[in-house]
């Protein structure tokens, strides 16, 4: 999705009209407890209101991606220096439904 949306910004610009990928991490909602998917600790989540908040402003400065919680920053940009096929790996295993 990352690859596609600056894909996208690129090709807009001049344009006026804006592409911004926002990636925002685990975010305090029941969106857990909704799919029974365990929940992260509370210190590595962010509220909905702090997530909108930083993606409307990345939108404002035309930015391609934004990624607003420092933690979660810090993971995504880690992954770019694993082999991709552990990336996945460790992503499919965090998504996985636990305790069905």
């Amino acid at each position: 999705m990352v690859t596609l949306s600056e894909a996208i910004w690129v090709g807009l610009r001049g344009t006026g009209v804006r592409c911004c990928c926002l990636s925002p991490g685990p975010v305090d909602t029941p969106y857990f407890d909704n799919n029974q998917i365990d929940r992260p600790p509370k210190w590595a989540m962010q509220s909905a209101e702090a997530v909108a908040r930083a993606g409307l402003r990345g939108y404002e400065r035309n930015d391609c991606h934004v990624l607003p919680f420092l933690p979660f920053r810090l993971l995504a940009w880690s992954t770019r220096l694993a082999p991709r096929a552990l990336a996945a790996r460790l992503g499919g295993w965090y998504a996985a439904p636990r305790n069905r």
